[in-house]
């Protein structure tokens, strides 16, 4: 089945929907749909477009990445630092 974020009165937070979502970490949850990876916060509002091919959750602010042959870490904005 395909996962969307719900707040506790059943609305539904996230529009498109998501092969999976993880367990939220510093308000925010990595998302996969298909063979990619992105951000979304707890409230379902996309941090990041769903583009890595590895993604991790939230650490002390930062958030470890893969894309194509390049790995670095995203802030919650999801920019490069």
């Amino acid at each position: 089945g395909k996962w969307h974020i719900h707040d506790r009165t059943g609305r539904q937070l996230t529009e498109l929907p998501f092969d999976w979502i993880s367990e939220p970490s510093e308000g925010m949850m990595v998302v996969r749909r298909g063979t990619r990876y992105g951000y979304i916060t707890t409230g379902g509002t996309p941090v990041t477009e769903v583009r890595y091919d590895e993604a991790f959750s939230f650490h002390n602010g930062r958030a470890l990445v893969r894309s194509t042959d390049k790995t670095y870490y995203i802030s919650p904005e999801g920019k490069q630092v």
